[in-house]
């Protein structure tokens, strides 16, 4: 079974697959942006109060400019997988999905910093915060590199690297809230905002740091109504980072045969699309036995009703099936079985005896034999 065409457009010849190296290396340099804008942009806002950064720091802000501008192209380039056929889809599919998840966001965060207002003017700072959009990316993009590397430590980066970013942005938003705190903002430091963040968050409250103005007060009061939430995420993704080490079956399993391969000295090319197989197989097979589970505590009634609403599409495709009535397409519903074959999978067999009616639903079949070639799409 092929998922493209036998002449790929001029999109396909340029795109990027998913677990591909390539993608693999812009996902850590994305990484790495981020975490950059997580950082310069607060402190230049807070701590510089607008003004431009010291001469050193412009070529970083240059190339975090050119990663965040070459995401975009990058984002329409690279392949997604449909999650409902685990097939690729194709480009225009790809466009739709980004264009209505992630291009809103990437655009603004992709503005050239090079095109901004004067220092010290609220349109310089309002582009600054809008970089920070950016990082509602990076759990995504941690994700992805876990899914290549198989690194549980990345589980952790997922869990720590947020939240050191969102301590570091409350502590230059302590600063910025204490602007009108003129008696201590000048023997305060970085540290002592950090500390005292920290300390509001998990609710210690040693008390030797107060807010004096009202604006800053307010802002305490934020941080304090904030820190029950700041818990609760803490307590969520550490439950959440130690289920997916220790308790997903489907990495579980990519783990222990990626540990037989590596014993038997296969080439890493070939491990890793036997790990990218295996690992969507398995994700189909558990997504695939959610519907007999539902099926099984329901009345025969109603499974009919559900199992014909979930396979309508599919039966009505077929020209063969469109006028037969639904009492009929009803018990074909619940007799169909959903079988997924990779690209490259031998379906059947010349001179096998067949028992059952296949429907090809998404793909092409190529049929092989000494005297043709012929393809079914």
């Amino acid at each position: 079974v092929f998922d493209d065409e036998d002449e790929p457009s001029c999109l396909e010849r340029f795109r990027m697959m998913p677990d591909s190296r390539l993608r693999m290396s812009w996902d850590v340099a994305m990484v790495i942006g981020c975490v950059l804008i997580g950082i310069i942009f607060p402190i230049q806002v807070s701590y510089l109060q607008g003004e431009a950064l010291p001469a050193g720091w412009h070529a970083v802000c240059f190339v975090v400019d050119i990663l965040l501008i070459l995401d975009v192209p990058v984002s329409f380039l690279t392949a997604q997988m449909d999650q409902t056929t685990m097939l690729f889809m194709t480009p225009m599919q790809v466009a739709r999905q980004y264009i209505s998840s992630w291009l809103l966001t990437d655009l603004l965060a992709a503005w050239p910093l090079i095109l901004s207002w004067p220092p010290l003017t609220a349109g310089y700072t309002v582009h600054r915060l809008l970089k920070l959009v950016k990082l509602a990316k990076l759990p995504k993009l941690l994700s992805q590199l876990q899914e290549y590397l198989q690194i549980n430590l990345l589980s952790w980066l997922k869990v720590c690297i947020p939240l050191l970013l969102l301590m570091h942005m409350m502590s230059c938003a302590w600063r910025f809230a204490r602007d009108a705190d003129e008696a201590v903002r000048q023997n305060d430091t970085y540290v002592t905002d950090l500390y005292w963040v920290v300390m509001t968050m998990t609710t210690v409250g040693y008390g030797d740091i107060t807010p004096t103005s009202n604006g800053s007060r307010l802002y305490t009061i934020l941080v304090m109504l904030a820190s029950s939430l700041f818990s609760g995420i803490v307590v969520a993704s550490t439950t959440q980072a130690f289920k997916k080490i220790f308790d997903d079956e489907v990495e579980k399993g990519v783990v222990e045969a990626s540990s037989f391969l590596c014993s038997r000295k296969v080439p890493v090319d070939l491990r890793k699309r036997v790990e990218h197989g295996l690992r969507q197989q398995l994700r189909q097979e558990r997504s695939i036995s959610v519907a007999p589970k539902i099926l099984t505590k329901l009345s025969p009634s109603t499974q009919r009703e559900l199992a014909l609403e979930l396979l309508r599409s599919v039966v009505n495709a077929f020209p063969l099936f469109k006028e037969a009535p639904d009492g009929f397409l009803a018990q074909l519903a619940q007799a169909h079985v959903w079988v997924q074959s990779m690209a490259g999978d031998l379906v059947v067999e010349e001179g096998q005896v067949e028992s059952e009616l296949v429907f090809l639903i998404k793909g092409c079949i190529l049929k092989l034999s000494s005297r043709k070639m012929d393809t079914w799409v």
